[in-house]
């Protein structure tokens, strides 16, 4: 059984249920959800989205024209009120309510501290003890690294 998708769809805008447009047109629950699966995808495609926006703002310039004529004829604040959301919305939707200029904001970049917290911290402990880095490419002897850790007093 082919289900109809556009009377489904006029179902569910006139509000039943899924539960009652299935019983409805006799088909199961799956049926109705993939038919407005469906038509949602139709309607979301790139080409029915501009129509849709296209449509909808047509009848929003004509819904402006006319309170606009009953604005001014019955000098009626409230209509012309609603003239003015109107073309606040068209704006919106045709995005001509952006700002013209571009805003820039220049960050400087900050070098990067790539050291780790040991070497931090060794760092600190030298500046205390007013001692100068070691040479980078200086390699210890083991050997008398560890007659230096011998020799050291035991507190």
């Amino acid at each position: 059984m082919d289900l109809d998708t556009e009377n489904v769809v006029n179902a569910a805008v006139a509000g039943l249920s899924n539960k009652a447009i299935a019983k409805r047109f006799g088909c199961s629950l799956d049926a109705v959800q993939n038919a407005l699966d469906k038509h949602a995808v139709e309607l979301l495609k790139p080409e029915g989205r501009a129509a849709i926006l296209a449509l909808q703002i047509e009848r929003m310039k004509q819904l402006q024209s006319h309170f606009l004529r009953y604005a001014i004829e019955n000098d009626d604040s409230t209509a012309g009120t609603l003239c003015v959301k109107i073309g606040q919305r068209i704006a919106a939707l045709t995005g001509v309510d952006q700002p013209a200029s571009i805003r820039l904001d220049i960050n400087q970049v900050q070098p990067q501290d790539n050291k780790t917290n040991t070497q931090r911290m060794l760092e600190a402990v030298r500046a205390l003890r007013n001692e100068n880095p070691p040479d980078p490419d200086y390699e210890p002897d083991p050997e008398e690294e560890r007659e230096k850790f011998n020799e050291m007093p035991n507190d």
